[in-house]
């Protein structure tokens, strides 16, 4: 299972360091950052990379909630509003939110189901980085030395799907050279050592 990133935006540090406690006794999170206030907001968030944020609807105001607009746009970050009872609530930004009256039962509770959600995405997004069977081949033969043209006769394909499959492996590799693509694909025995030209 993989780590879920956590950062806390809230003024008061007994709710801050109870809700810290809380996250703390599930296995893989990560309490990322707290804060009392908001004045290094997207810096924070930019530096820690969480998957969620808790904030604070007394710590809400226009530049905030711009920023959290933003981001919602660049990066997969949920947000939790934390509310307070006399504060109004604002509805748009949120994926949950968690009442700072409640018990412990209902906030793990609620807690847990956004956790879980978000560690089925991430086992996606894994899932969707591995290369398909067809990337493979052409990988092995992108190691082996062949030419795009060369592939595309072997797999009985377009040399435009060669250059299409190259360019998915890259994305999802992250790898950019051949020298490079080629060591991935011995060490992940795609090819052997005897393959190379």
């Amino acid at each position: 299972m993989q780590d879920i990133r956590f950062i806390i935006f809230e003024k008061s540090a007994l709710i801050r360091l109870g809700l810290i406690t809380l996250l703390r006794e599930t296995e893989h999170i990560i309490v990322a950052g707290d804060y009392r206030n908001t004045d290094d907001f997207e810096k924070n968030i930019e530096n820690t990379k969480p998957d969620f944020v808790v904030i604070s609807n007394k710590l809400l105001n226009k530049t905030i909630l711009e920023s959290i607009k933003k981001s919602k746009n660049n990066n997969n970050t949920q947000y939790i509003l934390l509310a307070h009872e006399d504060e109004p609530k604002t509805n748009s930004f949120w994926i949950d939110e968690i009442p700072v009256n409640e018990e412990k039962i209902f906030i793990e509770d609620k807690l847990e189901k956004l956790i879980n959600k978000q560690q089925k995405n991430k086992h996606k997004e894994k899932d969707n980085k591995e290369i398909s069977k067809r990337e493979r081949a052409v990988l092995a033969m992108v190691a082996q030395g062949y030419t795009n043209k060369e592939i595309a006769e072997k797999l009985f394909i377009s040399t435009h799907t060669v250059i299409t499959h190259r360019k998915n492996i890259v994305k999802k590799l992250g790898i950019k050279t051949v020298s490079g693509l080629t060591v991935y694909a011995i060490l992940n025995k795609i090819i052997d050592m005897n393959d190379l030209k």
